[in-house]
């Protein structure tokens, strides 16, 4: 089976919302849901998401990234330690394709425990574990791939609030109208999303901060 690519997940959804809001517009607010408020509320900020990842994720960059095999779901259920710490397997390799290797973060950074949470992001986060994978590789990320990086992780993003208002597919149905328990962690979810976006994260930063040497007392412990 193949799976959409980042790029054709962003123009479905970015599609989707404006529809969804075009479905909405005319409706006096007295009539809205309380789901359907609370998507008109942050309309706004959902588009200028959108617009972020057209301006920042180009063709020039996607073209620039390259395309490799992806386990595309790397998360601690999937792979497999050592008594002493170490990674000895990867498995449920169910969801692997050929993208840019900058997608395969996506879990990684943010989780993927289902609709039911918040996806778990924090700036902290997203620098230790790329100083940690620029530590571990010979090809280290370029200040390009960390830009896209950060679009992707903006592309997840939307995808969580696509999911959480939107029907997108007769299969999955897990949003908000559906599933009326959902409610209470949509809010949480838009601020999260909301946070991600404040942080205003910088490639130039955060290419400088992953490349950045310790001093050599931190590295002694002292």
């Amino acid at each position: 089976k193949r799976f959409k690519s980042r790029e054709e997940i962003f123009r479905d959804i970015g599609k989707e919302i404006a529809e969804f809001h075009e479905s909405l517009k005319d409706v006096p607010p007295e009539k809205l849901s309380e789901g359907q408020r609370l998507f008109m509320d942050n309309y706004s900020f959902f588009m200028e998401q959108v617009a972020m990842v057209e301006s920042n994720y180009t063709d020039e960059v996607k073209r620039s990234l390259g395309m490799t095999a992806i386990h595309n779901d790397l998360q601690a259920a999937n792979v497999r330690f050592d008594a002493g710490g170490e990674v000895i397997s990867l498995f449920d390799f169910g969801f692997s394709q050929s993208d840019p290797r900058v997608v395969e973060f996506v879990a990684m950074l943010l989780g993927s425990d289902g609709p039911h949470l918040p996806l778990t992001y924090s700036k902290d986060k997203v620098i230790s574990m790329l100083k940690a994978y620029q530590g571990a590789v010979r090809n280290k990320l370029s200040k390009v791939e960390v830009a896209a990086v950060i679009e992707i992780i903006r592309i997840r993003f939307l995808e969580d609030i696509r999911s959480r208002f939107i029907r997108h597919s007769a299969q999955f149905r897990k949003n908000i109208f559906d599933y009326p328990l959902l409610m209470p962690y949509t809010q949480p979810s838009i601020d999260v999303f909301r946070r991600f976006a404040s942080d205003e994260l910088s490639p130039e930063e955060i290419f400088y901060e992953i490349n950045r040497e310790a001093p050599p007392s931190a590295a002694l412990g002292g």
